[in-house]
């Protein structure tokens, strides 16, 4: 594949992820519930991952990947604090 055709795939990611990004966060301030508000964080967290690793075709840095990781640990993190919101502590 030829570098211009990444560099448009990966604008077009980049595009549709903060699209992704900015429609949670519209909707974080329309819904009322809390447990609501829990999931679309989770999702704006994946989004955003989602931009980083897209923009991450572009550079020559060997840190990204170690940083993929620990978002990617963040995420498990995070998705566990959830499970704990929607359960509303009890375990």
């Amino acid at each position: 594949m030829s570098e211009s055709v990444v560099h448009i795939i990966g604008g077009i990611g980049v595009a549709l992820c903060a699209l992704a990004f900015l429609l949670v966060v519209i909707q974080v301030f329309r819904v009322k519930g809390n447990v609501s508000r829990a999931v679309m964080s989770d999702v704006a967290f994946f989004s955003m991952v989602g931009v980083f690793l897209t923009t991450a075709l572009f550079r020559e840095t060997a840190i990204t990947f170690d940083i993929a990781m620990l978002a990617g640990l963040l995420g498990i993190l995070s998705t566990v604090g959830l499970a704990r919101v929607i359960s509303r502590g009890r375990r």
